[in-house]
């Protein structure tokens, strides 16, 4: 901490530019997680939370696993219309992109039953949490 304290007095952002890059590019990649029939959610890690982005699949059945305290809120999603049209029995679209407070409650609300932040995916196949 010393080192940071004499870098900054010195007039450079060294560690806070690092760690601003860092976030600028977690913030663009592309998480993916599968949700019906080989159909895909996707989400994107921000400073605000967790976003399911716009063409998102969601699966339309809930399981026994699937939290009671979030029905209101997936409720509230189809009321608001941002989640939109079936596009089969087992699955709807996503209208526009929909913030989340964690990748976790994203996950359980798209896939309809109880999951983890870990099941999104990049494109290498590393999970959110690694």
């Amino acid at each position: 901490s010393n080192i940071k304290l004499i870098v900054n007095l010195l007039g450079y952002n060294l560690f806070k530019d690092i760690h601003e890059e860092f976030i600028q590019q977690r913030e663009k990649k592309i998480w993916t997680i599968q949700t019906v029939n080989g159909k895909f959610a996707k989400g994107r890690q921000t400073r605000e939370g967790f976003y399911v982005l716009k063409n998102s699949v969601f699966t339309s059945d809930l399981e026994q696993t699937f939290p009671e305290y979030l029905d209101d809120y997936r409720d509230y999603l189809f009321n608001t219309g941002k989640i939109e049209f079936k596009i089969s029995d087992d699955a709807f679209v996503v209208k526009k992109d929909i913030l989340f407070e964690h990748a976790l409650v994203a996950a359980i609300i798209v896939l309809g039953r109880w999951a983890s932040g870990s099941e999104w995916k990049d494109a290498s196949g590393r999970s959110l949490q690694e």
